[in-house]
């Protein structure tokens, strides 16, 4: 094949094209290299430190009466049993039970039997010895008895004073009356019935002076003293009000806890007895403040306390404040901790230690 002769407009079609692949692998490689750079500039962005963030709740020490709840029971100040000192059968029943009743007003009566008889022997055997003691004292001053014969006629007198005491005590006994102004609790004897010697015939109490008793323990004896007021929720709902009376000073040989015991007006509040009583003792007025249930933390030392920052908005600095746990409430949990103004993390302190830092935000209003 016959080469075909070089001239001058076939050079210059060769170099335009030589500069043309030039000039498009230039702009291939700018493009591969800005591809480069790109990718490094984002893998950096990447790398980037994201703060968590979380939520606090700037909290103020405020004054706030200290609690101490206790599990209880009502009673009444004086209750007593009336047990049968004389043996006989039940004559009369002349009250019904939780009747109110006044001081020596007539519960049950016992069958005198022959205890009138025995009491007018009594009073007249105490009679002729009397007479025998003044005659003896006239003798005696006279001359004409001796000294051991008026003694032995005191002697007489004062046995006979004796029975006739004991015969009207017999008689006495017969009659189960009120010992004091309150109500009949519970009869325990019916019309008929034979009582002897010792059985409880009814059971009294005082309606009025009432009580509400509660075991403390060792650790809480201390926020304790007479006058502290007091409040509590029976069983049955109701609320009553009173104030701390005394605090046993000696503590139970088995159970270790001391007596708490408050008086209540039972006018006032005419409470059942014996019933379960959550008690609450006001102990004293501490500056505090309260916080959500969830706030509440422990650090690796086993400290109780909260995570809070300095700040309430902004990259901070997380810290551990050590508080203690005074009254657990519904809608959150009172503690004494710093006084002034503390910025407790409520949202995402779990999720976060002392010295880490943060980015913090007001916590949202519930």
């Amino acid at each position: 094949m016959r080469r075909r002769p070089l001239n001058f407009e076939t050079i210059r079609n060769m170099n335009r094209n030589v500069l043309v692949a030039g000039g498009i692998t230039a702009v291939a490689v700018l493009w591969l290299l800005s591809g480069v750079f790109t990718g490094s500039e984002k893998k950096i962005e990447t790398k980037a430190v994201v703060l968590k963030t979380v939520q606090v709740q700037t909290v103020e020490a405020e004054p706030h009466q200290r609690i101490l709840h206790l599990v209880g029971r009502s009673a009444s100040a004086r209750a007593v049993n009336l047990v049968a000192e004389t043996s006989g059968r039940v004559d009369k029943v002349a009250a019904q039970n939780g009747q109110p009743l006044k001081y020596e007003d007539l519960i049950v009566k016992l069958d005198l039997q022959t205890k009138p008889q025995q009491l007018r022997a009594a009073q007249a055997r105490v009679k002729a010895a009397r007479l025998e003691v003044q005659a003896a004292r006239r003798l005696n001053r006279e001359g004409f008895q001796a000294a051991t014969t008026l003694a032995a006629r005191e002697a007489d007198l004062a046995a006979a004073e004796e029975a006739l005491a004991l015969a009207q005590k017999s008689v006495d006994d017969t009659a189960f009356t009120a010992p004091f102004d309150g109500i009949v609790d519970q009869i325990m004897m019916d019309e008929g019935q034979y009582v002897n010697v010792g059985n409880v015939v009814a059971s009294f109490v005082d309606d009025k002076n009432l009580l509400l008793q509660a075991p403390v323990s060792q650790l809480d004896r201390g926020r304790l003293q007479a006058g502290q007021k007091v409040t509590a929720t029976l069983a049955s709902g109701m609320q009553v009000s009173g104030t701390v009376a005394s605090i046993t000073s000696q503590a139970a040989e088995k159970t270790r806890t001391f007596l708490l015991e408050a008086t209540v007006d039972g006018n006032q509040y005419p409470m059942p007895l014996n019933v379960t009583a959550d008690v609450a003792v006001e102990t004293g007025v501490v500056p505090s403040f309260k916080i959500p249930h969830a706030a509440l933390v422990l650090n690796n030392d086993g400290d109780v306390g909260v995570r809070a920052t300095d700040i309430v908005s902004g990259t901070a600095v997380v810290r551990f404040v050590p508080v203690v746990l005074l009254e657990d409430t519904p809608n959150g949990q009172w503690v004494q901790g710093p006084q002034g103004q503390t910025h407790v993390i409520v949202r995402g302190q779990a999720a976060v230690i002392a010295g880490q830092n943060v980015q913090a935000v007001p916590a949202e209003a519930e």
